[in-house]
């Protein structure tokens, strides 16, 4: 029995060739942006922490310290709690860098390097947000032997609007996509069974349960989003393999990885079971007997 649902299943699905691949295309486009839209649940935390990590702050020296007096700096901004990572150039650092840059040795010509040392400062990504950042930088020009800070805040601030922003869009994308894919999988098996209308008047006539006219209809959908799914599996794994998100240091995991081809496939099979449920629901009403 369960060989004729299936072959009845794959019968459907080439009987109507061009409406199942259609099909099969939104399918794969809903549970895609499905898949996106976990992703960017599940990491947009994350995201948003190393865009504000990559944020650089610049703290000057007062002139007057001396060498002596750096790594005392350098332990007093560690201890704010603010930094996951500091960069100490001294002033002669700071010249040998802009000779580098400028070509130009401007010690020559005004007798002294006028250059403040600087510590270079990164931030903890969860410990900044947009409302406290002007607060951070003012705790470290706070301490004595700081003059001055200088940093750029305002490309992190377009990168977290824009993220945010793609959030939603994939988020409203998903929900068409997926009511468009149901609809589709619905009006497929419609059309096969309308199609079959006659072989089911028969069915019913030499006493078929009702069960074997609607299992390879439930099937139908069901294979459509497995067949989806296990595109969108691939071009995951793809997307792991070339290490998309290594540059953001949180690769997923063996164990995100399996629940993301769970997510995946359990997509496709709601997806896909739930339009050929909707058109079951009405095959009652379409079996007479002429």
């Amino acid at each position: 029995m369960f060989l004729y649902y299936f072959k009845e299943a794959f019968s459907g699905i080439f009987r109507a060739k061009l409406s199942s691949f259609i099909t099969f295309i939104v399918l794969t486009s809903a549970v895609l942006f499905s898949a996106m839209t976990v992703a960017l649940i599940f990491y947009s935390s994350k995201i948003e922490n190393r865009i504000k990590e990559n944020v650089q702050i610049r703290l000057f020296i007062d002139k007057a310290a001396g060498a002596e007096d750096y790594q005392k700096l350098v332990s007093q901004i560690e201890s704010t709690g603010y930094t996951t990572d500091l960069k100490l150039i001294s002033r002669e650092e700071a010249a040998e860098q802009l000779i580098a840059e400028t070509g130009t040795d401007f010690r020559d010509i005004l007798g002294e390097n006028p250059l403040p040392a600087t510590i270079v400062v990164k931030l903890k990504g969860e410990k900044i947000k947009q409302q406290n950042i002007e607060e951070v930088v003012s705790n470290f020009t706070s301490i004595e032997g700081i003059e001055s800070a200088e940093y750029d805040y305002s490309l992190s601030l377009r990168l977290m609007h824009f993220l945010k922003s793609a959030e939603k869009v994939i988020l409203g994308i998903s929900f068409f996509l997926v009511i468009l894919a149901v609809y589709l999988t619905y009006l497929t098996n419609k059309l096969i069974n309308e199609a079959k209308s006659e072989q089911f008047n028969t069915m019913k006539l030499v006493g078929a349960e009702l069960s074997t006219i609607k299992v390879p209809l439930y099937l139908r959908g069901v294979i459509l989003g497995l067949l989806s799914s296990f595109v969108v599996s691939i071009i995951s794994l793809f997307l792991y393999s070339v290490r998309i998100l290594a540059g953001m240091d949180f690769t997923p995991g063996s164990k995100e990885k399996l629940f993301f081809l769970l997510t995946i496939f359990i997509c496709g099979i709601l997806f896909g079971g739930g339009g050929s449920i909707l058109a079951a629901r009405g095959i009652n009403y379409k079996i007479r007997i002429k």
